[in-house]
């Protein structure tokens, strides 16, 4: 009870000060948060200008409720809002960027506000050479807890309600993924779906774990982001602290019931994902899909943020297409069970687990670095879009990438 008292102070201070807002589930963006001159806030304020000139642009025209660009006479794109969650490889990110851009996108570059100034220059050298991309830098990114996922519901909230931007499909990134398609394709493609979402990465989808899961959502942490000071980490608590509070046994509410029911299978991450405009405007709007995500500060990542994107589409009546159909992400693991880099070397061997791609639903498939074109080919064929991930500091990786340009592209 201590440790609480003491947790919900320093909210109450982050929240004052507006390191933190806790209403809209942590961090905020920070237009209003930061007053001094030339800092963050002046930059993040730069950024809704131009997104919001680019919103208003005269050669950008809405036709059967895509937008179109009107000096395309052969075919009908997509509009796009892209956001980008970068913490390093800024010329893997110029890779990126390059290979998703067109004129009508948005496309928004977070950074952390503990990032590297050698970084964040490199990040602005990047985005200065388009009209139409942005920088964002707010928040502390801390990768054993779930901040990514506030992170990207935060831009999706200062997009879609904020700046009201118009757009067609909300694409969630991180910084080392890649197309297996051209720009072109990729806005033909989405254009011509009809799907409202398409929901991470390939990699475990759908294997069952039987290990009960709802233990991961017992650590509680709340990281202060002030400028030059250290991450901190204050006191946890656990879920029956948190129903003393609220009064009622949080584990008989239907939020937790939905969470709980999807614990148990390994599912695709909603921060490599692509979104309607419609199925953001709902998930943002829902205040059950809310709640979840502001359960999931008592979680880690790699045990949540899977978990909670997939129950907050089935609160939206979208579990089929986010389990079932084919993700948006190509993402293998490699020895040590983490993300791989993807690159052909014949001597590594990759380990695929994919209930959507026809292994059995327990399954996994192991096959070695110089078969991988042949997957990333059957992949874009299933309607696959993008690939990670990838790194200008492995030479393989990046001759991969070049063959997926005269490949795939």
């Amino acid at each position: 009870a201590e440790e609480e008292v003491i947790l919900q102070m320093l909210e109450i201070y982050a929240n004052y000060k507006g390191f933190c807002d806790y209403s809209k589930f942590q961090p905020t963006v920070p237009q209003s948060s930061f007053n001094n001159k030339g800092g963050d806030g002046d930059r993040n304020s730069e950024a809704r200008t131009t997104l919001y000139r680019l919103s208003n642009k005269n050669e950008l025209s809405s036709n059967k409720n895509k937008v179109v660009l009107q000096s395309s006479s052969s075919s009908n794109y997509a509009r796009l809002a892209i956001v980008i969650v970068a913490y390093k490889d800024s010329n893997h990110l110029s890779n990126l960027i390059e290979a998703i851009h067109m004129p009508q996108h948005y496309i928004v570059i977070h950074i952390e506000r503990q990032t590297s100034p050698g970084f964040e220059s490199s990040v602005r050298t990047i985005a200065s050479k388009y009209s139409n991309v942005v920088v964002l830098k707010f928040g502390t990114i801390t990768y054993q807890t779930d901040s990514i996922s506030h992170v990207n519901l935060q831009i999706m909230r200062w997009m879609t309600l904020d700046l009201q931007l118009p757009y067609d499909y909300f694409l969630t990134l991180g910084g080392a993924v890649y197309p297996l398609v051209t720009a072109q394709h990729l806005a033909r493609a989405l254009y011509e779906s009809k799907r409202h979402v398409f929901l991470g990465e390939i990699t475990n989808a759908g294997r069952f774990v039987s290990t009960s899961q709802m233990n991961y959502l017992q650590p509680r942490r709340l990281r202060l982001t002030v400028d030059k000071t250290p991450k901190a980490k204050v006191p946890r608590m656990k879920p029956s602290t948190l129903q003393q509070g609220m009064g009622y046994n949080i584990l008989d509410s239907p939020m937790f019931r939905n969470l709980s029911n999807v614990m148990n299978y390994k599912t695709n991450s909603g921060n490599q994902a692509i979104y309607s405009h419609e199925t953001v405007t709902r998930l943002l709007s829902s205040s059950e899909a809310m709640k979840i995500f502001g359960l999931s500060k008592y979680g880690c990542c790699c045990c949540i943020e899977e978990r909670n994107w997939i129950a907050a589409m089935v609160i939206l009546g979208l579990k089929d297409e986010a389990l079932n159909q084919h993700a948006s992400m190509f993402q293998l693991w490699d020895h040590g069970m983490g993300n791989a880099i993807l690159h052909t070397n014949s001597s590594t061997i990759f380990r695929l687990e994919d209930a959507s791609g026809g292994i059995e639903r327990d399954g996994t498939l192991d096959f070695s670095g110089a078969e991988l074109m042949s997957y990333l080919n059957q992949a874009k064929k299933r309607g696959l879009l993008f690939a990670r991930k990838f790194s200008s500091d492995h030479d393989g990786s990046m001759a991969l990438l070049n063959s997926i340009q005269k490949e795939l592209h």
